[in-house]
């Protein structure tokens, strides 16, 4: 209980300067010289942009967000979740999905097979593997996680995968602040039910093939 207490102190303390950083920056955002991916390196939508910048041959960089500051860096640019790209311009896009469609867009020649059957394949993409279907594994994956020692010991792991070495330190102290604000911002464990509604009505149909 003292260490659930300290580290919702210790989070507290980190927030409010990055709140009133990310803020300001919201005024006065960051340059960045060429296309930059902010992301968690383990989220499957990030994974998606990285694969299409990849194979698309789009250079770009990434930015990755610690997980004790993912609130603040939403706020900075206004998103509700990543991957949020800052193109060199100044552009900002805030969802996988709009990062295809715009490469598909800018150059259908060369990026047709984004989309080759355009229209069915949004379709799916919006209707059926879209954030709805997303979020809900997201939430199920988390609960999972959050039930065992086991599970937080492989979260605290991949946190401190390509941050910097301070937030690497801070990823085992924050740690129980963060497993309590997720789960309260995620419904867990009482939404659970609806989450796991939500994916079986999209595998069900598989299941009759």
């Amino acid at each position: 209980e003292i260490l659930e207490l300290f580290s919702l102190f210790l989070f507290i303390a980190l927030a409010i300067p990055a709140a009133i950083r990310a803020k300001f920056r919201t005024y006065f955002p960051l340059k960045c010289h060429k296309t930059t991916v902010i992301a968690l390196p383990y989220s499957p939508f990030c994974e998606k942009v990285f694969w299409a910048y990849d194979r698309c041959k789009v250079p770009y960089t990434v930015r990755t967000v610690f997980q004790g500051f993912f609130p603040t860096t939403l706020l900075e640019f206004s998103a509700s979740s990543v991957p949020i790209v800052v193109h060199a311009d100044g552009s900002v896009i805030k969802d996988s999905k709009d990062v295809l469609n715009s490469l598909y867009e800018e150059n259908k020649r060369n990026n047709s097979w984004l989309y080759p059957s355009p229209s069915s394949i949004r379709e799916l993409e919006s209707n059926v593997f879209g954030d709805k279907f997303g979020g809900a594994v997201a939430r199920i994956v988390y609960h999972h996680l959050f039930s065992s020692s086991q599970g937080g010991t492989l979260l605290k792991r991949v946190w401190k995968v390509n941050v910097s070495p301070f937030e690497r330190l801070l990823t085992e102290p924050l740690y129980p602040a963060l497993r309590w604000a997720m789960r309260s911002g995620m419904n867990l464990p009482g939404g659970l039910p609806d989450f796991i509604s939500t994916v079986d009505e999209v595998f069900d149909p598989v299941s009759t093939l």
